[in-house]
C-alpha cells in the first residue's frame, strides 16, 4: 500500500472517530433536552458529593451512600426523658441541644467541632447507650426537590367566573386548560361551599409568589426559614426569597383565588386559607444553594401542624436517582430512606398522641408518588447507589451502533419520598400518596373523556389514589406560576388536587379525623388505573 493511501485511510478514520465522537455528544445533549419536563428534578449521588465539596458542614459517606451534616446527630429521647436532663447528657459529649421538637421526642445535638463519618459513628453509639435514650442517628442530608376525586339537598354543579385562558366547562367531557377541575369533578363540590367552614391548607415546597393576583387573597402565612450554617443563627420569615414556579403552581391547584374574574380557580374555592413552611440549612447565604435535612423536614411539619393546619401538601422527592435504586433493591438506597422514614414515624406519632390528648384538630399529609418511573438509569456498582444518571461516552456509542440502553420502571412510590416509606400505623393512616393521570386522547370521544395512568408515574401498592397531573405534550394542568399562569406536568400537580379535596372533607366537618378522611377519599375514588404493583381509581 502506497503512502498517499496509508495517509488517506488514517485521515479518513480520524474523521471517522471525530463524527462518531461528534454525534456522541450530540446525543448526550439532545437526549437530556428529551428528559420529561416535571417537577422534583433529580437530587442524586452528584449533588450530594457537590454539596459536600462546598459545605463545610456536610460530608458524603460514598462506601455506605450517606450524606449526612458532620456536627449533629439527632437524638430519640425516651418518653420519661426530660429536656434537662438531655441538655445535660449534650454538654456531657460537647453539643448544644435544640429541644424545639421535644414533644416528638426529637432533640437535635450540635457538636462544638465537626467529625469524620467513623468518629461520628463512635459517639453516635455512645450516646446511645444512655438511658435516656432510645436511639441516635446520623443528621442525613437531602435537597427537598419538587416532583414537577337529616334530609341532604344535591346542590347543582357551579361554575366560577375565573377565566382559565377562555376555557368552557364540561365535567361530562374535561378537555381545555381547567380539565382536572372537570375530572375531579370540583364544580359539583362548589355547588356545597356555603354550608363549609374555612380549613387550613399547608404546604411544604418551592417559594410560593404569595402575592400573585390569583393567590394573594387565600395566603395566611408565609414562613421561609434559613439556619445559617456558620453562625447557626436562624433567619426566619424572609420574604426576600425569590419566589419559584413550582410552588407557585402548586398552590394554585389547592387554593387559588376563586370565583375572582381572574385566572384559575383553587379546589378549595376559597376555603382553604394557605400556611406556608419550608426550613432549610443556608451555606453561602443563597437560598437556592440550601439543603435539608429529615430534621428541618419534621420541623416544617410540626410547624404547620401546630397552627392547627388539617392538609399539608408535599410535592417533593428525596431522590428520584436513590428512590430508583431502592426500588431495584439497592441496600444503600434502602438504608438512607429507611433512616429518616424511622425519625420521621417516630417524631408524628408522639405529636400526633399528644394533639389526641389535647383534642387538637387532627391532620393528613398528601405525597406526590413521584415521576422516576420512565427515566433511564445506567448500571454501575462503583457507584454509592448502583446507578448513575447519565450515560458514559462509550455506552452513548453503544446506544447508536447496537440499541443500548439504560434501565427505567418498577420505580416504587414509597421510596420516592421517606415519608411515603413510614408504616406505623397510625402515621400511614394520615399519609396520603397521589398517582397521577392524564387524559387519552386514543379513548377518548367528543362525549366522553378517559384518563390513563401517567407513564412516569411511580407504581406500587403505596399509591393510594390517582388525581390529575398531566401528561408532558398532551394534557398539562393549567396554574398559577411566579409570573402569571403555566401548564406543568407531574405527580407534583396530582398532589395538591388531592389535597383540595381532602381540605372540602375537613371544610364539611373539621372534628374528622386524619384516617377517616383518608378513607372517604380512597374509598369514594372511581374507574380503575392499573400500573406495576396494582391499580388505583381517580379522586
Amino acid at each position: 500500500m502506497s503512502t498517499v493511501l496509508k495517509r488517506v485511510l488514517i485521515a479518513l478514520i480520524v474523521m471517522l472517530l471525530i463524527a462518531i465522537a461528534g454525534i456522541a455528544a450530540w446525543l448526550l445533549f439532545f437526549r437530556s433536552l428529551l428528559q420529561p419536563s416535571s417537577p422534583g428534578e433529580t437530587a442524586g449521588v452528584t449533588a450530594f458529593q457537590e454539596l459536600a465539596a462546598k459545605e463545610p458542614t456536610v460530608d458524603f459517606n460514598e462506601k455506605k451512600g450517606i450524606p449526612f451534616v458532620n456536627n449533629e446527630l439527632i437524638v430519640f429521647a425516651a418518653a420519661s426523658a426530660d429536656p434537662s436532663a438531655i441538655a445535660a447528657l449534650a454538654e456531657e459529649h460537647k453539643a448544644t441541644s435544640d429541644d424545639t421538637l421535644a414533644d416528638m421526642g426529637l432533640y437535635k445535638f450540635t457538636l462544638k467541632e465537626s467529625k469524620p463519618y467513623d468518629d461520628l459513628e463512635k459517639l453516635r453509639k455512645k450516646i446511645q447507650e444512655s438511658a435516656l435514650v432510645e436511639e441516635v442517628q446520623l443528621s442525613l442530608v437531602n435537597t427537598n426537590q419538587g416532583d414537577e376525586e337529616e334530609e341532604f339537598k344535591t346542590a347543582e354543579e357551579v361554575f366560577p367566573n375565573d377565566s382559565w385562558n377562555g376555557a368552557s366547562w364540561s365535567t361530562a367531557a374535561p378537555r381545555d386548560e381547567n380539565w382536572g377541575m372537570e375530572a375531579i369533578n370540583a364544580p359539583g363540590a362548589w355547588g356545597y361551599l356555603d354550608r363549609m367552614s374555612d380549613v387550613r391548607i399547608g404546604l411544604i415546597d418551592s417559594p410560593p409568589n404569595s402575592s400573585h393576583e390569583d393567590l394573594k387573597d387565600n395566603f395566611t402565612d408565609v414562613n421561609f426559614t434559613f439556619i445559617d450554617t456558620k453562625t447557626g443563627e436562624v433567619k426566619d420569615n424572609l420574604y426576600g426569597i425569590t419566589s419559584a414556579d413550582h410552588g407557585s403552581h402548586v398552590s394554585g391547584i389547592m387554593g387559588a383565588s376563586y370565583d375572582n374574574s381572574t385566572g384559575v380557580s383553587g379546589v378549595t374555592g376559597n376555603k382553604g386559607k394557605i400556611y406556608y413552611n419550608q426550613v432549610y440549612y443556608d451555606t453561602d447565604g443563597k437560598p437556592s444553594s440550601g439543603y435539608g435535612t429529615a430534621y428541618t423536614y419534621m420541623l416544617s411539619l410540626k410547624r404547620l401542624i401546630d397552627k392547627d393546619v388539617q392538609v399539608i401538601n408535599i410535592s417533593q422527592n428525596t431522590s428520584r436517582l436513590i428512590g430508583f435504586a431502592a426500588s431495584h433493591g439497592n441496600k444503600n438506597a434502602i438504608n438512607y430512606l429507611t433512616q429518616q422514614a424511622k425519625l420521621a414515624e417516630y417524631g408524628l406519632s408522639r405529636l400526633i398522641a399528644k394533639r389526641q390528648a389535647d383534642g387538637k384538630p387532627d391532620f393528613v399529609i398528601c405525597m406526590a408518588a413521584g415521576n422516576s418511573n420512565a427515566t433511564e438509569y445506567y448500571k454501575d456498582d462503583s457507584q454509592p447507589y448502583g446507578y448513575r444518571e447519565q450515560m458514559t461516552f462509550w455506552e452513548s456509542l453503544q446506544s447508536i451502533f447496537s440499541g443500548f440502553h439504560g434501565e427505567k420502571g418498577d420505580s416504587m412510590a414509597k421510596y420516592n419520598n421517606f415519608l411515603n416509606l413510614m408504616t406505623d400505623d397510625e402515621v400511614q393512616s394520615r399519609v396520603i400518596v397521589v398517582g397521577s393521570v392524564g387524559i387519552d386522547f386514543s379513548a377518548t370521544s367528543k362525549s366522553a373523556t378517559r384518563y390513563k395512568y401517567a407513564y412516569y408515574s411511580c407504581v406500587g401498592s403505596r399509591v393510594d389514589v390517582c388525581a390529575p397531573g398531566g401528561i408532558p405534550g398532551e394534557s398539562p394542568i393549567y396554574s398559577c406560576v411566579s409570573s402569571g399562569y403555566d401548564g406543568m406536568c407531574g405527580t407534583s400537580m396530582a398532589a395538591p388536587h388531592v389535597s383540595g379535596v381532602a381540605g372540602l372533607v375537613f371544610a364539611s366537618n373539621p372534628d374528622l379525623t386524619g384516617p377517616q378522611v383518608k378513607q372517604i377519599i380512597t374509598t369514594t375514588a372511581v374507574g380503575r388505573y392499573n400500573y406495576t404493583g396494582g391499580h388505583s381509581g381517580l379522586v
